[in-house]
C-alpha cells in the first residue's frame, strides 16, 4: 500500500539524516512526492514528516478535513523550494520555485502557499512574500477554512515582526489566539506571539504567555517545540538568564538537526547560542558557534542571517558590528548598536559610543520598544575604568587584571562596580554581552 511505503519512506528519510547523508534523504522526500501527486489528501499518504516547515502537520496528526482536493503537481516545486532551504543552498533556485508556485493556480492550496510564502521569507524576500499575502487576503474565498484563514493570519504576523512591525504582529495573533487557533498551529501561534512580545522588550507578558498555556517546561512532545525552544530561549536571554537560553538554542538546534536543517535564516540557534556562550565567559564555545554560523549565513547570502552571525562573531569587532547593523533590522538592530555602543565605550570612545546607544535608543523607538527607547546615554567612564572593561570583555579574572595594571584585586573590583552602574549593566556577563 502507498500508506506503507511513505512510512518506510519517512523512517528511511530520518536514517540518512542521522548519517549526514542529507542529498540521499532528499532523493526520498523527492520520490515521495512524485508518487503523492495528484492523489487526494483525504485518502492518500500523509507528507507530515518528510521536510521541515514552521507550522507543518507532524506524522500521525489527524487528517485535515477541509482538504479533500488532490495533491497538485506544485506541491512537489513547494517542497522542493523548502528542502532547498533548509539545507542552505541555491537560494535563488528556492526563490524561483516559490515564485512559480505562487504564479500558478494552485497558489490557492494551503501547503503550496504556506511552503512557498516561508521559503520566500527565509531567503529574504520580505516584501514578494507579504505581496502574496496581501493578494490572498484580497481574494474572495480564499480563505475558504479555518485552517486557511488561520495560515495567512499567521504568516502575515510572522512577516510583520521580521520587517520591524513587532507590534502589528503581536496584536494579530492575540486576537487569533483569543478567537480560538486551528490546532496544528496553536503552538507555533504561542511562539511567534512570545517573539513579537520580546522583541517590544514586554518580557512580563511573554514570560506569562508561555505559562498560560503549559509551555515552560521541556516541551519534549510539543509540535513546533524547535519555534518554541527559539522563543524561549530569546527571552532567556533577554530577562539575562543566560545559561538557561543557551540550553533551549541547543535544544532546538538538536531538534533542527533531526530534520536536516542547516540554514539559518529558519533558526539562527546557533548565533543566540553564541551571544549567550558569551555572556557566560565560555569563549571558545561562543567563537565556534559564530564561526559555524556564519559559514552557513553566507553560503546562503540572505542578508539578514549574515547580519545575526557577524554580531555573534564580533563581539569584540567594532567593525563587524557596525557591518552587521547594515544587514539588520528591528530589534536586531536594537540590540547590535546597543553592543557596539559598550564595545566603544569599554574602550575609551566615549563619543563614537554615545552615537551608538542613540541609534539603537532610535531604532527601539521605531519599532515600539519602550524598553530601550527610554535608555538614557550612560555617563563616561575614566581611562582606568575603560582599561579594566576592555580586559574583562578580553576574558580576563580580576587577579589577571589587577596583575596586569599593577593593582590590587579591590581596586579593581571597585572601578567595575563604577563600570556597571554607568553601563547600566548586571555584573561580569553583562559587559561582556549586554
Amino acid at each position: 500500500m502507498l500508506e506503507e511505503w511513505v512510512e518506510s519512506a519517512r523512517a528511511l528519510r530520518l536514517r540518512l539524516v542521522e548519517g549526514g547523508r542529507w542529498a540521499e534523504a532528499d532523493r526520498v522526500v523527492a520520490e515521495v512526492l512524485g508518487r503523492a501527486v495528484g492523489v487526494p489528501s483525504t485518502t492518500g499518504p500523509a507528507l507530515a514528516g518528510l521536510s521541515y516547515v514552521a507550522g507543518g502537520p507532524r506524522p500521525g496528526a489527524a487528517r485535515c478535513p477541509d482538504r479533500p482536493d488532490p495533491v497538485p503537481p506544485e506541491r512537489e516545486l513547494a517542497m522542493r523550494a523548502i528542502l532547498l532551504t533548509n539545507r542552505g543552498v541555491d537560494r535563488a533556485g528556492s526563490v524561483e520555485l516559490a515564485e512559480r508556485v505562487l504564479d500558478s493556480a494552485a497558489w490557492t492550496e494551503a501547503g503550496c502557499f504556506w511552503y512557498s510564502v516561508m521559503a520566500l521569507a527565509y531567503a529574504g524576500e520580505l516584501t514578494s512574500a507579504r505581496a502574496h499575502c496581501a493578494r490572498a487576503a484580497a481574494t474572495e474565498g480564499w480563505a475558504r477554512s479555518a485552517r486557511q484563514r488561520d495560515a495567512l493570519t499567521l504568516v502575515r504576523a510572522r512577516l510583520a515582526t521580521w520587517a520591524g512591525q513587532p507590534r502589528q504582529a503581536a496584536e494579530e495573533l492575540e486576537s487569533l489566539l483569543a478567537r480560538g487557533v486551528y490546532p496544528q498551529f496553536a503552538g507555533l501561534s504561542v511562539a511567534w506571539l512570545a517573539a513579537a512580545l520580546v522583541d517590544l522588550g514586554e518580557l512580563g507578558r511573554a514570560r506569562d504567555h508561555f505559562r498560560e498555556h503549559d509551555l515552560d517546561g521541556a516541551l519534549d512532545t510539543t509540535p513546533d517545540r524547535a519555534e518554541l525552544l527559539a522563543a524561549r530561549g530569546a527571552l532567556h536571554r533577554a530577562e539575562g538568564q543566560f545559561l538557561l537560553g543557551y540550553q533551549d538554542f541547543l535544544a532546538c538546534g538538536r531538534e533542527l538537526d533531526g530534520w536536516a536543517v542547516a540554514n539559518p535564516a529558519v533558526l539562527p540557534w546557533r548565533s543566540q547560542a553564541a551571544l549567550c556562550a558569551h555572556a557566560l565567559q565560555r569563549g571558545p564555545l561562543a567563537a565556534s558557534l559564530a564561526r559555524a554560523e556564519l559559514v552557513a549565513a553566507r553560503r546562503w547570502g540572505a542578508p539578514r542571517p549574515i547580519g545575526r552571525a557577524l554580531h555573534a562573531a564580533g563581539w569584540d569587532s567594532a567593525a563587524q558590528l557596525t557591518e552587521a547593523a547594515a544587514l539588520v533590522h528591528g530589534a536586531e538592530l536594537v540590540q547590535v548598536r546597543h553592543d557596539l555602543g559598550l564595545l566603544l565605550a569599554a574602550r575609551g570612545q566615549q563619543l563614537a559610543a554615545e552615537e551608538a546607544f542613540a541609534a539603537a535608543r532610535e531604532a527601539a523607538a521605531m519599532i515600539g520598544n519602550t524598553r530601550w527607547a527610554a535608555r538614557a546615554a550612560p555617563p563616561p567612564l575614566t581611562s582606568q575604568e575603560g582599561r579594566i572593561a576592555a580586559l574583562v570583555r578580553a576574558g580576563l579574572s580580576n587577579k589577571e587584571i589587577a596583575a596586569r595594571l599593577g593593582v590590587v584585586v579591590r581596586t579593581v573590583e571597585l572601578h567595575l562596580s563604577q563600570v556597571y552602574r554607568k553601563l547600566g549593566v548586571s555584573g561580569r556577563s553583562g559587559l561582556i554581552r549586554g
